[in-house]
């Protein structure tokens, strides 16, 4: 009876730290933001973000929160912000489209066929970027070629794409019902599920890249 307290007192601990962690470190994503005035600081901070939760929920270390984001953010402004440029293209991209089949909507065709395929061809970019933003520091690569392998993983992990996909509308339709609750959690909460989600991968992609060193 006594182990059960205390392993019950031991899981609420790690639950009330982790919640610690993730509403201090969306504090450190959000000044990160502003940092870049948004536009420059997008990109860094979401980086600095992923490689901190990956350090604390992958490798179980007692991770200095605060320095190991500023290290990174540092590390990669200037090079995350150039591919950025491309990412924010891209949006405006879709962003018209989007406007166009609004714009459109009375049309059989567009409804039936183009929608659906803007759906579709939306969740395939959506999840490569994820991708591309949880395993960048994991790549060694160009970075048009860290998208390409962004893409295949995507492809090649369609349980985790799934999950991912299917907790994003989750989440979204949560912050829509209780935007003043989630706010305080909003870009660390799903960057942590993500983490969790991918978990797997992440080791696949470590005994892979010391497998082929050994060779």
């Amino acid at each position: 009876m006594k182990h059960s307290a205390e392993e019950k007192n031991n899981f609420l601990m790690d639950m009330f730290q982790w919640i610690t962690n993730l509403f201090y470190l969306n504090i450190l994503w959000s000044i990160g933001c502003l940092l870049g005035l948004v536009i420059a600081g997008v990109g860094p901070s979401t980086i600095s973000l992923f490689e901190t939760l990956k350090e604390l929920s992958w490798k179980n270390n007692e991770v200095p929160l605060t320095r190991n984001f500023i290290k990174i953010y540092k590390e990669q402004w200037l090079l995350i912000n150039k591919w950025m440029i491309l990412l924010y293209a891209l949006i405006l991209f879709f962003w018209i489209d989007y406007q166009l089949i609004v714009l459109f909507n009375f049309n059989t065709l567009i409804l039936k066929i183009v929608y659906p395929l803007f759906i579709l061809l939306i969740s395939i970019i959506t999840l490569t970027i994820i991708y591309f933003f949880v395993f960048y520091t994991n790549f060694e690569l160009p970075i048009f070629k860290k998208l390409e392998n962004s893409l295949l993983l995507s492809f090649s992990s369609p349980l985790q794409s799934l999950l991912i996909i299917l907790f994003l509308i989750l989440y979204i339709n949560l912050i829509l019902r209780w935007p003043f609750i989630f706010i305080f959690f909003l870009a660390s909460l799903p960057a942590f599920i993500i983490v969790l989600i991918l978990k797997k991968i992440y080791f696949r992609l470590i005994w892979s890249a010391k497998h082929n060193k050994n060779r």
